[in-house]
């Protein structure tokens, strides 16, 4: 917002677009990765181990590295913003 009211628009355009990434991964980690961390998580205080584990683990390798993506190139978008 202060730096596309300082007339500073690639500033402003790439932080936007970092906080939209974020905000994707944010809606990815609700979504998908926390449940599974819930049920995870019980199934180990429970001291159990779920017959469908391999599963979630599936579904949680499946969502990492375009979560991990959506990272990097937000923090990179920031950067950019910082520079311009």
């Amino acid at each position: 917002m202060l730096a596309a009211a300082a007339g500073r628009s690639a500033a402003s355009a790439t932080a936007g677009a970092a906080f939209v990434l974020l905000v994707i991964w944010v809606l990815l980690y609700l979504r998908i990765s926390a449940p599974i961390n819930r049920r995870l998580t019980a199934a180990a205080d429970a001291h159990e181990t779920p017959a469908d584990v391999r599963s979630w683990q599936r579904a949680w390798d499946r969502i990492i590295v375009g979560r991990a993506v959506l990272q990097g190139l937000a923090v990179l978008a920031l950067g950019v913003s910082l520079l311009s």
